[in-house]
């Protein structure tokens, strides 16, 4: 997930809320500090992605912290009855991925899952650093409300995204459109894709909020790219 600064303003915040919110509850005593930034975090629904597990799930894969490690050994707390024992160089207060393998657990990488593990935030100073940063990596498609109807790019968009093997959805604030920014950073966003599209065709408003069009957006993304 990437967020970045618009006209210099910081984006602090959302990086500290977006990247709490990606950690499991029962490890967010250890890894979310207390402090007034998070007063409300509890009030945010839950993920409920496969790591953010309750106690009586039985899954072969689990998010843990190291809370003490010597001499090739570490002792992880993972939301269990139990701490488990993992072999491997860790230093206490290391979050691991565990992968239960016969009756033993060993540290995995979340990197070569193969299911979603959760997200990882980065923070850019500008929507150009952060295109620039990405390029070549995914194929970016810009949202607008005067972008192209999704339905009319539709089966090229789906065909373009498996074969860039990813897709980077970019969206404006709440006050400006990313069309706007980009104008105001002197950038040119066909250089980085010929996509601006319209996930809310006839939407009935002058405009809809970010969190709004991140969630139309997913779903019919999810739809074309199942």
């Amino acid at each position: 997930m990437l967020i970045y600064k618009e006209r210099g303003v910081p984006c602090t915040y959302l990086e500290k809320i977006l990247t709490a919110l990606e950690v499991p509850q029962y490890l967010r005593r250890y890894l979310v500090p207390l402090e007034r930034t998070y007063r409300y975090l509890g009030l945010a629904p839950p993920l409920a992605a496969p790591s953010h597990q309750l106690k009586h799930e039985n899954l072969p894969l689990r998010e843990g912290i190291v809370v003490k490690a010597s001499r090739g050994v570490a002792e992880v707390y993972a939301g269990l009855d139990e701490n488990i024992i993992v072999e491997g160089n860790f230093s206490a207060g290391d979050r691991v991925t565990l992968r239960r393998e016969g009756s033993r657990w060993v540290a995995a990488d979340r990197d070569t899952l193969d299911v979603y593990w959760g997200y990882r935030v980065r923070s850019y100073g500008s929507l150009k650093e952060a295109l620039e940063r990405s390029k070549g990596r995914y194929l970016v498609v810009f949202t607008s409300r005067r972008g192209e109807p999704l339905q009319s790019v539709a089966d090229r968009l789906k065909r373009d995204a498996e074969a860039a093997g990813g897709l980077l959805l970019v969206y404006g604030t709440w006050d400006k459109g990313v069309q706007e920014i980009a104008e105001e950073e002197g950038l040119d966003l066909s250089a980085f894709s010929p996509y601006l599209v319209n996930v809310a065709v006839n939407q009935g408003t002058r405009t809809i909020r970010t969190e709004e069009a991140v969630l139309i957006s997913l779903s019919l993304v999810n739809y074309l790219l199942p």
